[in-house]
């Protein structure tokens, strides 16, 4: 059981990483997109 619980935790962990660089990918697009389009 402590097994599984520490997998879980060490998941939750990555997933955690993984939704930070995927929201902060969706903030900066528009202003990349912004960038290159007007310069």
């Amino acid at each position: 059981m402590s097994a599984v619980y520490r997998y879980f935790i060490e998941n939750y962990k990555l997933a955690i990483l993984i939704i930070r660089r995927v929201n902060a990918a969706t903030c900066y697009t528009p202003y990349i997109v912004f960038a290159q389009r007007y310069n």
